[in-house]
């Protein structure tokens, strides 16, 4: 169960989307399904072709956690922070921030995800046992900062739904994400919300080649180690890297673990969802949420208390069953293409 992003004001809360998928009729036959494990088969740099790819998956933003800072505006070079207090963003005029939500270890903690589960036919809500995160580590976590209402950004949650539940796969890979804005010194903002989720199960593939070593075996914004995108400065981001497995025939979910020594990455791959399974995912926050919940799933149920004693902070819970969404893939040969198509790309 994937999200999508807000599209409206303040703060828009990205809830449920789904995962199932079918192919375009450029990679399937005439009444073949595709679903779950659907990898796209663009050829990378094959030269004179030119494709489109649709497909309902989260941002950057709503996957990993990244903290990073625009120390120079004059140049837009993003680059890395280790804390918020840490150079560059302690002195950056711009400072943005994904975080990854994590289980909350206690009732009073804020800015976590308090219950994740499953809810049965008359309404009862079966809490799923938190396993541990996946990755272990992720590659740009960042510690959190109460002074300034900062989340720690850590990895992904792996949680197991009872057995009574009657899901075909019982693991899932849960993800709450809270996106802002901040300035050094000042408190941050809360400018988006995304919560996906997926049933995987954990599989194993081959890094074999520097780019999937850095990369593609892990997920997160990465440096640009020869410094070509920031005119010789390898202090800046390269921009935002994923690896799905999809050079090896996978369709993960996420990724991490890289393993140096075998040059071995472990895989969420992801699953098909039950569409007669409910879940719901309860996450305690900070801030007030606002704007527009948009998202992805049958038959919502969403609530939204304030937390006693603290000024601001709110529990939102949201519930609903998956739903399908379509993915389309088309790719042609340059010469093939119509006349008209081909003036709007060289535009």
């Amino acid at each position: 169960m994937g999200t999508r992003r807000w599209t409206a004001v303040a703060l828009a809360v990205c809830v449920f989307a789904v995962v199932p998928v079918s192919a375009g009729s450029s990679i399937a036959a005439t009444g073949t399904i595709v679903d779950e494990g659907w990898v796209p088969s663009f050829p990378q740099g094959s030269v004179g072709m030119q494709g489109v790819r649709f497909r309902d998956v989260p941002e950057y933003n709503e996957i990993v956690s990244v903290l990073r800072a625009m120390p120079n505006t004059s140049n837009g070079w993003w680059k890395p922070c280790t804390s918020i207090t840490a150079t560059p963003c302690s002195t950056a005029p711009r400072i943005n921030f994904s975080a990854v939500l994590q289980p909350c270890a206690a009732a009073s903690d804020l800015d976590c995800v308090v219950e994740f589960g499953t809810v049965n036919s008359s309404g009862t809500r079966t809490p799923a046992t938190y396993t541990g995160a996946f990755p272990s580590a992720g590659l740009n976590d960042y510690p959190a900062n109460t002074a300034v209402g900062l989340p720690r950004g850590g990895p992904a949650s792996l949680w197991t739904v009872a057995e009574s539940a009657g899901a075909a796969v019982r693991t899932h890979l849960v993800r709450a994400v809270v996106s802002g804005i901040a300035a050094p010194g000042s408190k941050v903002q809360f400018t988006n919300l995304a919560m996906n989720l997926a049933p995987v199960s954990m599989s194993q593939f081959p890094c074999n080649g520097p780019i999937d070593q850095l990369a593609g075996c892990r997920q997160g914004d990465v440096p640009d180690l020869t410094g070509e995108n920031h005119d010789g400065d390898t202090s800046g981001w390269a921009g935002y890297v994923d690896g799905y497995g999809s050079n090896v025939g996978l369709d993960c979910v996420s990724t991490g673990n890289l393993n140096p020594t075998t040059l071995v990455a472990d895989c969420a791959q992801r699953k098909a969802l039950d569409r007669n399974i409910s879940y719901y995912l309860t996450v305690r926050l900070s801030q007030a949420v606002s704007g527009w919940m948009h998202g992805r799933l049958a038959e919502p149920s969403i609530s939204l208390q304030d937390v006693a004693g603290v000024a601001g902070a709110v529990t939102l819970s949201v519930a609903g069953k998956p739903v399908s969404v379509p993915a389309i893939e088309l790719q042609k040969n340059w010469g093939d293409l119509p006349a008209s198509l081909q003036d709007k790309y060289r535009a």
